[in-house]
């Protein structure tokens, strides 16, 4: 009951668990060797892999890390619900989809911050907040919630696609044109240095 509902100086005990696996999150994923191994990985397992990173084992080290967590959760919600159910989780995988994108985290991997997703989940409690007093209790209020978490997410994908590829396509741009401007060096191979038109 206490994990559940109880609270700790008038905050409550769910949020306070929330804040301290957030908190060993960021501090695995920036400060540790794993972490690093882990961006790695996800950013692309062949490069990995000629860099001789085991990363069988960095992916199953991963899933277990997310099992605990993921158990974690179905503490909290058990002990906050007193019932147990394989679908009680269910509703939420749109919403963990879309505060993960919203904190910037790339869904192929090797990027994000996870000390973002205290300001993503608070952004989505208000928008919960505000889809909830529009509804009210409207029959098909709960699948006009999932419809309207679902076009979010669409959303949000294609605008990071598209600013992600905006971003490459200006810094190629900018890496062209610095090496279109920088000066010649005489002593390269294959340039050669500039002749006198005048006569002597």
């Amino acid at each position: 009951r206490f994990l559940g509902a109880g609270t700790v100086l008038g905050v409550p005990m769910s949020f306070l668990i929330f804040v301290l696996v957030v908190a060993a999150l960021s501090f695995i994923t920036l400060r540790t060797r794993f972490g690093f191994r882990m961006y790695s990985v996800g950013a692309s397992d062949k490069v990995s892999r000629f860099a001789r990173l085991d990363v069988e084992r960095v992916q199953v080290s991963t899933y277990m890390l997310s099992g605990v967590i993921a158990a974690i959760a179905g503490l909290v919600m058990f002990a906050s619900t007193n019932a147990a159910n394989v679908s009680f989780g269910s509703s939420y995988l749109i919403q963990a989809i879309l505060v993960a994108v919203l904190t910037g985290v790339d869904p192929y991997g090797g990027r994000g911050r996870i000390a973002l997703v205290i300001l993503a989940v608070a952004a989505m409690q208000q928008v919960q907040t505000g889809i909830n007093m529009a509804l009210g209790r409207w029959d098909g209020a709960t699948f006009a919630a999932e419809f309207g978490w679902g076009v979010l997410l669409i959303a949000v994908l294609g605008l990071n696609r598209r600013l992600g590829r905006a971003g490459g396509s200006r810094r190629s741009w900018r890496f062209w044109e610095k090496d279109r401007a920088a000066p010649a060096d005489d002593d390269s191979p294959g340039v050669e240095p500039e002749r006198s038109t005048t006569g002597s």
